[in-house]
């Protein structure tokens, strides 16, 4: 058994968007593995003419709050600031990626293909509240809201809503 270090964390988080982008036929623009995030952006999709940024976090610790109805992760005030900016360019998304504890239960493959084990989750970052706390903000990410090809269109679609009509509502 062995635990899983941020960078394996992050590629695996980064592979698993990737996997659902693809087939929603979005394509990943940049992926910051293991470098510099200054804009609080890991990976920015793009399909259509529509571009949305993503913050991806993954864990082994699934924090289930409000009865079971989020998940609960912490994200530093900078981040937390860059990504709920009313006047970004791009609509922002924190997705959250929760995998096995041990490593070596994230990948399988057989001869029928591979098997990712991970579950991920998103919340819209825009609109979001001022920080609550000192250093980190608690933020409430939505069992409901699972990463599929599905919620990348409701993604695009919010894009495309904010730049045909100036929509800033609440979100997916």
């Amino acid at each position: 058994m062995s635990d899983a270090v941020s960078w394996q964390k992050e590629s695996f988080s980064v592979a698993y968007l990737a996997a659902w982008a693809s087939r929603a036929g979005a394509k990943i623009l940049n992926a910051a593995l293991c470098s510099v995030d200054d804009e609080a952006v890991d990976v920015t999709l793009a399909r259509g003419g529509q571009k949305v940024d993503v913050q991806l976090k993954c864990t082994h610790k699934e924090r289930l709050i409000d009865k079971g109805l989020h998940h609960s992760h912490p994200l530093d005030n900078r981040a937390y600031n860059l990504l709920r900016q009313p006047d970004r360019a791009l609509v922002a998304y924190l997705a959250l990626v929760t995998v096995p504890k041990d490593v070596e239960e994230w990948i399988n493959s057989d001869d029928e293909g591979i098997l990712l084990k991970g579950s991920g989750f998103y919340v819209c970052m825009e609109g979001m509240p001022d920080p609550t706390g000192k250093e980190h903000t608690v933020v409430r990410i939505p069992v409901g809201q699972r990463i599929d090809s599905a919620a990348l269109d409701l993604m695009f679609k919010r894009s495309r809503d904010r730049v045909l009509y100036g929509i800033y509502g609440t979100a997916p």
